[in-house]
């Protein structure tokens, strides 16, 4: 689902985020479309589990890692603009 959102310095900048779903960019790059997004705090996160995982299973176990990522981005990234100030825009 797609919801609106309104810059907190701008009522004028307006993004449209995707909440929910799977993202085929976060599979695809991994935690690269964390940083590309700017969402640190799980951009790390990530990375640290990357490595322990991949220390552990040869490397293999990291691809379910990055179906985790797929299917979590969108609601990260949604919960990080909250976190910043975005408001989602209400219909008028």
């Amino acid at each position: 689902m797609k919801t609106v959102m309104v810059s907190p310095i701008s009522n004028l900048l307006v993004k449209e985020v995707e909440t929910d779903g799977f993202s085929w960019g976060s599979f695809l790059l991994g935690v690269i479309w964390y940083a590309i997004y700017g969402v640190w705090g799980k951009f790390w996160l990530y990375i640290l589990l990357s490595i322990l995982v991949a220390s552990f299973t040869l490397g293999f176990g990291v691809v379910p890692l990055w179906l985790v990522m797929g299917f979590r981005f969108n609601k990260e990234h949604f919960e990080h603009l909250l976190s910043k100030g975005w408001k989602v825009q209400t219909k008028k």
